[in-house]
């Protein structure tokens, strides 16, 4: 008989790396908002991919600010760490070509938890010279012994292959938790808020602030139209 494999892995990385839209990807549904204002996701959202004995389990954080004096950085912080601590894989998410201080403050920070690392470089299809990729990927390389690192594009999928299969590859035995048809362990009314706080982030932009709360009264499923109040 075939053992099981299942494990918990959190997305990790400043804001506006598009972590919420590699776990849109990988999931190959919407469970995450998107926006270019930073810290949109106010919730550890939870997503399940299972392929024949391996199960995935998907955590994507709140965008980490290292030092900062806010109060509500400080509890995305907090919440941040707790879901590192609890994970078998953590993915950090890197943009282009580019690595700046809170990048390696980031760095720094995981390199506290014994955990295996995978280094995602996300948006690689904004990249026109491929080349320079290479003394980039040495520079990262530098900054820690990752598992991996890989180049992904979240917009085109290119990577996506390799990231599930190197995620697969490194999770623990383990029984599965969920069924294997699960998918999110979210009900319509958050997905639905989630998705018009979206909206209004990326319509209002500046006018409106980007902690937005939407509360959702009731969902009515009428011949395939949801009615939302």
């Amino acid at each position: 008989m075939d053992k099981n494999y299942c494990g918990y892995i959190s997305i990790i990385g400043k804001p506006n790396v598009g972590k919420s839209s590699i776990l849109n990807t990988i999931l190959d549904k919407k469970v995450s908002i998107t926006s270019r204002k930073s810290q949109t996701t106010r919730n550890n959202i939870l997503g399940i991919k299972t392929i024949k004995n391996k199960q995935m389990i998907f955590i994507d954080t709140p965008g980490m600010h290292i030092k900062s004096k806010k109060t509500m950085n400080k509890i995305l912080n907090k919440s941040a760490e707790s879901i590192i601590e609890d994970s078998d894989i953590i993915i950090l998410v890197l943009q282009r070509l580019k690595i700046d201080m809170l990048d390696r403050q980031i760095i720094e920070k995981i390199k506290n938890f014994d955990k295996k690392i995978i280094c995602v470089i996300n948006k690689i299809d904004q990249i026109d010279n491929k080349n320079k990729l290479l003394p980039f990927i040495d520079e990262i390389s530098n900054e820690h012994s990752f598992k991996d690192i890989l180049l992904f594009s979240a917009k085109t999928k290119d990577g996506l292959e390799n990231l599930i299969s190197l995620i697969s590859k490194n999770l623990p035995e383990n029984n599965h938790i969920y069924d294997e048809n699960f998918n999110i362990q979210k009900d319509n009314k958050f997905i639905f808020s989630e998705l018009i706080r979206e909206k209004i982030i990326r319509k209002l932009g500046d006018e409106i602030p980007y902690d937005t709360y939407v509360e959702i009264d009731k969902c009515e499923n009428k011949k395939d139209i949801y009615q939302i109040y």
